[in-house]
């Protein structure tokens, strides 16, 4: 089983810290990021690369 989480707001300090708490929590329960957790991010100045969404897909669930 594979967990997917989109990170869509990095430049959101308070938003940042949140979601380390979260990922840490993915480990601790055995989602290992590139082997059970698939992360994407994006901020106001970087949008989310299409491209690597469509390449994990490819990768992971086909």
């Amino acid at each position: 089983m594979f967990l997917y989480e989109h990170l869509g707001k990095m430049d959101d300090e308070n938003y940042v810290a949140s979601n380390m708490r979260k990922l840490d929590l993915y480990e601790k329960n055995g989602y290992l990021l590139g082997e059970s957790l698939i992360i994407t991010h994006e901020t106001s100045t970087a949008p989310l690369n299409i491209k690597v969404v469509d390449s994990y897909i490819k990768t992971y669930f086909l």
